[in-house]
């Protein structure tokens, strides 16, 4: 397995772990524009936003990590892999700002995130009230929400 978590790729998209979860899982990989036909599908899901992993080695640990996780997931639970370039792109849309990261969301609302690793205790133990919680906006990176507040309290 070292040779795997090792092994050199061009591309963050050739590494065999990430390869793994689309060839052997079967996750989608998902892109701006094929995230809503996604998000369509009922139930929950969790998107998995992929940074490299020669930046950041935690996505190799998640990308093993994510499998397990579906499994254990106390609901049906669908996972798409967000690539660098869409997990980038998105990033902002679902407040990520710690590479890797997993969304929760059930259609369009925003369940929350996990970001970065966690013990195997910490994901069993937040998974279930994520999948459980009541979907809110995605908090979105860069939007001051004080200045929205003021704004509005000034025209009133």
């Amino acid at each position: 397995m070292s040779s795997l978590l090792h092994s050199p790729a061009r591309r963050p998209e050739e590494h065999p772990l990430l390869q793994a979860l689309l060839v052997r899982h079967g996750y989608p990989s998902l892109t701006p524009e094929s995230l809503p036909d996604f998000l369509a599908l009922p139930g929950e899901s969790v998107l998995f936003f992929v940074e490299d992993p020669q930046r950041f080695g935690e996505t190799l640990d998640l990308a093993v990590i994510l499998p397990e996780l579906v499994a254990a997931s106390p609901r049906p639970l669908r996972a798409g892999v967000l690539m660098p370039a869409a997990a980038r792109a998105l990033a902002p849309r679902y407040g990520i700002q710690r590479w890797p990261a997993l969304v929760f969301v059930r259609g369009n609302d925003y369940l929350g995130a996990l970001e970065g690793t966690h013990d195997w205790s910490e994901y069993l133990r937040l998974m279930p009230q994520l999948l459980a919680a009541a979907g809110t906006p995605a908090p979105v990176v860069g939007v001051p929400l004080t200045r929205l507040t003021s704004a509005a309290g000034a025209a009133s």
